[in-house]
């Protein structure tokens, strides 16, 4: 008996370890459009779904390519991730290695600055969703840059869904009542 909870309790703790590890998550951005700073509504924006609770510990730029235009510099182009459209948890970067100068970056593969813009950086999600959206830094009139190909890829630690934990709660409780028999 003593052996079939520690099999339950041990279970029941890969269950949840197994759902505790990182997934990631790919959002192209090829089109997005940045018009302005953040909430102009020339910004090409999206909302992909992740549960409450999930963990973002990482993103990455992937084989991204963008161009800014007139007097736009590469370097003031910003890809934001965000809990909700109102920015409360965001993480905001801009593309490392771009400089003071406008026209064609890429393509790079790069982590996103962590800290980010404005001391972002990981964050728990709290809306079951993530609000993607790309802006510059410099509001110049018209359109400030263009994403040409590539995306983000978004590393998260998902939550744990009820049944593992409650698999969990059964494997403990199970081999509490067996120890003091």
């Amino acid at each position: 008996m003593i052996r079939n909870s520690m099999l339950a309790a041990g279970a029941a703790v890969l269950v949840v370890s197994g759902s505790a590890m990182a997934d990631s998550l790919f959002v192209p951005l090829t089109g997005f459009q940045a018009a302005g700073f953040f909430g102009d509504a020339g910004n090409s924006s999206i909302s992909v779904p992740l549960a409450a609770g999930a963990q973002i510990t990482g993103i990455d730029f992937l084989d991204l390519t963008f161009e800014s235009y007139g007097n736009s510099f590469t370097n003031e182009f910003v890809v934001s991730v965000n809990d909700t459209p109102a920015a409360l948890l965001f993480w905001d970067s801009t593309v490392p290695g771009s400089g003071a100068s406008n026209g064609v970056f890429g393509p790079t593969t790069a982590p996103f600055a962590n800290p980010g813009q404005f001391g972002s950086g990981p964050f728990t999600t709290t809306a079951g969703s993530l609000f993607i959206e790309v802006y510059d830094l410099f509001d110049d009139a018209g359109l400030d840059a263009q994403v040409l190909t590539g995306g983000i890829v978004i590393t998260y630690n998902p939550v744990p869904g009820p049944g593992a934990l409650a698999l969990l709660a059964l494997g403990v409780a199970t081999r509490g009542r067996r120890r003091r028999a």
